[in-house]
């Protein structure tokens, strides 16, 4: 995945993608099967021709992850998820979102962030006129 993700153009990444699944297939069907339901979306930042230092920080799960972490640590301490109203488990979660957040590890690479904003509305405008 590493190296997936430092390729610079879009056909050497979807051959590095084709044999991370062999390679995959060979270990684990399910996994295997987990790669190919990702599939293409692993290399929308190579489509949208972003690198560098965004492309390293967007290609790590660690930022939901530590939100993940979090939360899960928060609802831990809910000894009875019945007797809640939807709402109440919603305000537990966001709280616990909004208490994080300043905790959480900032995006790499978020100088290139106009890039990917500018990348992001040609391509909704190549679907758009598709």
């Amino acid at each position: 995945m590493k190296k997936l993700m430092t390729l610079h153009t879009l056909s050497d990444a979807r051959k590095e993608l084709a044999g991370l699944r062999k390679w995959v297939a060979g270990l684990s069907a399910d996994a295997a099967a987990s790669l190919d339901e990702v599939g293409e979306e692993l290399l929308t930042l190579h489509k949208l021709g972003l690198a560098g230092e965004l492309r390293k920080g967007l290609a790590t799960t660690n930022l939901i992850e530590s939100l993940f972490s979090a939360v899960r640590e928060k609802i831990h301490w809910v000894k009875n998820w019945k007797g809640q109203r939807s709402n109440q488990i919603l305000t537990w979660v966001t709280s616990t979102i909004v208490v994080h957040r300043p905790k959480m590890p900032r995006v790499r690479g978020m100088a290139q962030a106009n890039d990917l904003i500018a990348a992001l509305g040609q391509q909704h405008l190549a679907v758009q006129s598709a």
